[in-house]
């Protein structure tokens, strides 16, 4: 450094844009102040800043996770400069609302509704646990057998138009779309509907965020679900070095990695892109969740429904949403829902809110049919393994849109075979997955789709190294032929202590800066997914090498705990019709048929 030529406090930095002209404006105060009570002293210093420029600060509502403490002051317009100033401010922000997609929520006209009649049988698999965290479930005797209402001792009575918006989603998540003179498919697990939404948590106090989040946080840490969605959340788009409440909140939730959440990425799609507001929201853009958008179609042809909140996600967590489901679209086909105000109908309505639900029910149908045999990664594995981009950019749909139908995820076609491994890998640890090839070896090209998914801790207050563990993945197409010989920089012959490699992920393929790839940032990422064909020559004995990576805010880590992974491997040679059997053969006493535990009817639903 060879001069110092300004020295000032970090204050406008540390300010977002805080509109309104309210005498006591809502902010949302985020400090560095650690979650273990050793940093009470700074929430008492900010406390005693904030009076002195005639702020309101209520401690009772902070939400502490990692090291930072998220706040709810009221504060007039002129304090805010005085509040930037303190030293362990981090970020200050107007507080943001919680969004229940109103503008979505409008029904079709009665002449379009239909008459609906519910299945008469149970769920079909009781043992998957599923919830759902909306507005309350109105009084729906039909939906009895399914549903079972529950709130936390805080939460007051339901608001009507927040139980229109939980049943919406609740109808989601039990039947999909309803489909006129058609009786949906018995649910495939039971939901536990909480309700998280009250009066008091949609009053404009600027509390209601927190209100909301800590009921949440409070079953989550009593009770283990096996499947979680979320249509609500804060109504901020996401920032790429700032990690908010809800998304780590969250993200804690999932780590040991029994969960499979689903969260609504929002119906922002058609706001000011270059201002950075059509971008997804929080919690979205968990890493070891699933944000879901929304396309506007169940046909061949389709898109990203324009209300769909966009890409990219912050890195790690670059691509963002990570699948679309059906969501509907205004005078593209509704999404037809249980109807609450004429019982005993459907009605049509749009929003990623109801694509969220739909894509967790693809989920828990997949659990239904194979049981607790597969994980909650290999579960969100599949998901992205069989997503299907249709030629739409990765900051529109992700990893791409869901298949409808359950046949696409548990039956394999001619020519193809699915592979998945699942477990815990060790810190520092290398593991070996082998690529299975056919009796005989493969005798024509061959396609190979990986896709890796783990669980991890995070670092909320990091946001440029959020995730605690990495992958390291090296693809060696040829473990069978000697590797040659090579000459090192002193002209010394050695010979190379592991075969050739390959690169299979290309870190070009998800980041769009040169800094970025220099970085190796895509081995952070929690989910990698790619595609490549290969001669068969190429191909002999094919693996993957991958070693669990950890740090602590991009540093060494000392202590570091097992990570839940799985890896989902397709293999597909259309001029192989036998290739699965004769891959069953080769490795008979290696590799375990996943065979199913509850028939599940499949069903392919018209296009549209």
């Amino acid at each position: 450094m060879r001069k110092i030529e300004r020295v000032r406090p970090l204050a406008e930095e540390r300010v977002r844009a805080v509109p309104g002209d309210e005498p006591l404006l809502p902010l949302e105060v985020v400090l560095h102040a650690s979650s273990d009570g050793s940093d009470a002293h700074i929430i008492e210093g900010f406390r005693a800043w904030a009076d002195e420029a005639g702020a309101r600060t209520n401690l009772d509502l902070r939400l502490q996770t990692g090291g930072l403490c998220f706040l709810p002051v009221r504060a007039p317009r002129d304090a805010i400069e005085h509040l930037a100033q303190f030293a362990f401010l981090r970020v200050l922000r107007r507080m943001p609302r919680l969004r229940l997609n109103d503008a979505l929520l409008r029904a079709v006209p009665p002449s379009r509704a239909f008459p609906v009649s519910l299945p008469a049988a149970g769920p079909l698999n009781s043992h998957v646990k599923v919830a759902v965290f909306d507005g309350g479930c109105p009084t729906y005797p039909e939906l009895d057998p399914w549903v079972t209402r529950l709130k936390t001792p805080d939460t007051g009575p339901a608001l009507s138009k927040a139980e229109r918006h939980g049943l919406g989603v609740t109808s989601a998540v039990l039947f999909g779309p309803l489909q006129r003179d058609v009786i949906p498919a018995a649910p495939w697990a039971p939901v536990d509907h909480w309700q998280v939404i009250d009066a008091a948590a949609l009053a404009d106090d600027g509390s209601e965020m927190y209100t909301v989040l800590r009921r949440i946080d409070e079953v989550l840490s009593q009770r283990q679900y096996d499947f979680v969605n979320l249509s609500l959340g804060p109504n901020l788009p996401i920032e790429d070095n700032e990690v908010h409440a809800w998304t780590s909140v969250i993200d804690h939730h999932l780590t040991a990695g029994h969960t499979v959440l689903t969260n609504a990425v929002g119906n922002s799609g058609e706001a000011d892109r270059a201002a950075g507001l059509a971008r997804i929201q929080p919690s979205s853009d968990t890493v070891n969740g699933i944000g879901v958008g929304a396309a506007d179609s169940l046909g061949a042809t389709w898109s990203r429904a324009p209300y769909s909140s966009i890409g990219p996600g912050r890195s790690p967590g670059f691509v963002k949403p990570d699948v679309v489901a059906f969501g509907g679209a205004q005078g593209a086909g509704e999404f037809y829902l249980l109807d609450m105000d004429r019982r005993g109908y459907a009605t049509g309505r749009c929003g990623t809110s109801f694509s969220s639900p739909s894509a967790c029910r693809t989920g828990i149908g997949v659990r239904a049919h194979f049981g607790t045999r597969l994980s909650a990664p290999a579960v969100k594995a599949l998901l992205i393994h069989h997503a299907d981009a249709g030629g739409h950019h990765r900051h529109e749909v992700g990893w791409g849109r869901l298949p409808e139908d359950l046949e696409s995820f548990v039956v394999c076609q001619e020519g193809e075979a699915h592979i998945v491994y699942q477990g815990n890998l060790s810190p520092s640890q290398w593991m070996r997955f082998s690529v299975p090839e056919p009796q005989g070896g493969f005798t024509a090209a061959a396609t190979l789709r990986a896709t890796f998914c783990y669980f991890t801790a995070v670092d909320p207050e990091d946001a440029l190294n959020y995730t605690r563990a990495g992958l390291g993945i090296v693809f060696r197409p040829n473990t069978v032929d000697p590797p040659p010989e090579y000459v090192d920089k002193a002209g010394k012959r050695r010979q190379p202590s592991q075969h050739e490699s390959s690169t299979f992920f290309q870190s070009k393929g998800y980041y769009s800066t040169e800094a970025q790839r220099r970085a190796d940032a895509h081995k952070w990422e929690t989910t990698l997914r790619a595609e490549n064909t290969f001669r068969p020559s190429v191909l002999k004995r094919p693996v993957f090498d991958v070693e669990h990576q950890a740090r602590l805010h991009g540093g060494p880590a000392t202590r570091r705990p097992d990570v839940p992974y799985a890896l989902i491997l397709s293999v597909r040679a259309p001029e192989e019709p036998d290739l699965y059997n004769r891959i069953l053969t080769a490795y008979r006493n290696r590799l375990e048929v996943l065979r199913p535990l509850v028939e599940v009817p499949i069903a392919v639903r018209p296009s549209r």
